[in-house]
């Protein structure tokens, strides 16, 4: 069985070298829709655990604590921006949260635009 050849152009960016023809570089703005608008820091001793149902509470490098209110929701990729883990890599800098939850200040929440595959750009991210 024949195998397709698959045309390449050039990127015009260093690191990134040649990529399929029919793909377009574009910034991350053009592609996601930025929500850190919603992202409020509350300190470990003002977080409130005395509701009946306790939502996750994302900072940098994941799931925190809880608390008993939320300022998300649905499924949104978050990007930790800051912290020991940038540079031991110890845990993921890119997860997806989903369902109801709270983000802190020390990560960037993100979905794409048009219905885009979130999980193809939290990968490729």
């Amino acid at each position: 069985m024949p195998t397709e050849t698959l045309m390449m152009k050039v990127s015009n960016i260093d690191w990134m070298g040649d990529i399929p023809n029919t793909w377009q570089v574009k910034r991350l703005k053009y592609v996601m829709d930025n929500y850190d608008y919603l992202r409020q820091p509350i300190d470990a001793s003002q977080r409130t655990q005395d509701g009946d149902i306790l939502y996750d509470y994302y900072g940098a490098s994941g799931v925190i604590d809880k608390i008993d209110d939320y300022i998300c929701e649905g499924e949104k990729i978050l990007i930790g921006e800051d912290g020991a883990n940038l540079k031991m890599r110890t845990l993921p800098l890119i997860y997806i949260a989903s369902g109801k939850y709270w983000v802190n200040n020390h990560a960037h929440i993100l979905y794409p635009k048009n219905d885009n595959n979130l999980h193809f750009f939290a990968h490729q991210i």
